[in-house]
């Protein structure tokens, strides 16, 4: 969803509230869900994107469009696996120091990984591997399911 422009190519309705979040999410029901709380609270997204199992784009792909975006200026992204891991970091740290990206890992414990792989057919990953790519970023918020780049 994109809307400012009206544009919605999701199964999602009614569309997101314009605003100045850029919203990505490994689950559709998730979006959902948010789409549903958003609007009860008048707030906005200037994208709101469902990837699944991110079979064609990845989350560095992703970072760079919305860190391009002049209607986006802070990134949430809700992350089952991080995949590439190069790329997110790469996009992460070109973009961060303008536009603050908010991830919220889910899967940490072993009964979350095993739920988020019979959701999206992927396996979470390594939470060693994140917390290590969230480390080296220098910026570490919270513990557990919720960092901030």
């Amino acid at each position: 969803m994109v809307p400012e422009l009206g544009l919605n190519a999701t199964f999602i309705r009614p569309l997101a509230l314009p605003g100045n979040i850029g919203f990505i999410s490994q689950s559709g029901a998730l979006c959902s869900s948010i789409l549903d709380w958003s609007l009860s609270n008048h707030l906005g997204f200037s994208a709101f994107i469902s990837v699944g199992s991110m079979l064609d784009v990845n989350w560095g792909d992703l970072i760079y469009q919305l860190g391009d975006d002049p209607h986006t200026r802070s990134i949430l992204l809700y992350m089952e696996a991080i995949g590439d891991a190069r790329s997110f970091l790469s996009a992460a740290r070109e973009v961060a120091p303008t536009k603050p990206i908010i991830v919220i890992k889910v899967g940490r414990s072993q009964a979350a990984a095993k739920a988020a792989a019979a959701h999206t057919g992927a396996l979470t990953g390594s939470d060693d591997v994140c917390d290590a790519a969230f480390s080296a970023r220098g910026r570490l918020a919270g513990q557990h399911d919720r960092r901030a780049l």
